[in-house]
């Protein structure tokens, strides 16, 4: 038996190791520890892979999908509120713009900051369902 030549087994070593790194992520299992160090090596370049793909073009992903936006509107200003699932740390764009600025945003009990990002009022959430509250004056 003729054994593997040491670059073919690096090779196939980091190819296990890259494929068995997206498969525990994929499926939230729990990663070996002394394979921990080499995570961010073997998803490097692939930020967007927990995030689903759209139907008509496989390459591009939507790492955000955000459910009904309520708005109450009075003439000294208004609330919104709506639900989004977030598939990976991201921005996350609000109502609003220069002249309506969302205030007194929260994620639940916590407090976001806003900021522009694209031109937009944006929210920075990790992965997860948030439910977004805010108010304009």
């Amino acid at each position: 038996m003729n054994p593997l030549p040491s670059r073919t087994l690096r090779l196939v070593l980091l190819a296990a190791l890259a494929a068995f790194s997206f498969s525990a992520r994929a499926a939230d299992k729990p990663i070996p520890d002394p394979l921990k160090p080499w995570e961010t090596w073997a998803t490097w370049g692939d930020e967007d892979r927990d995030c689903p793909a759209i139907f008509s073009d496989g390459k591009k992903r939507v790492c955000f999908w955000p459910s009904r936006l309520a708005l109450q509107i009075a003439k000294a200003g208004g609330r919104f509120d709506f639900s989004v699932t977030v598939f990976r740390e991201t921005w996350v764009p609000l109502p609003g713009g220069p002249d309506a600025w969302p205030l007194e945003v929260r994620a639940g009990e916590d407090a976001l900051a806003v900021t522009e990002h694209d031109g937009q009022p944006s929210v920075r959430l990790r992965a997860g369902t948030h439910r977004i509250e805010g108010a304009f004056r």
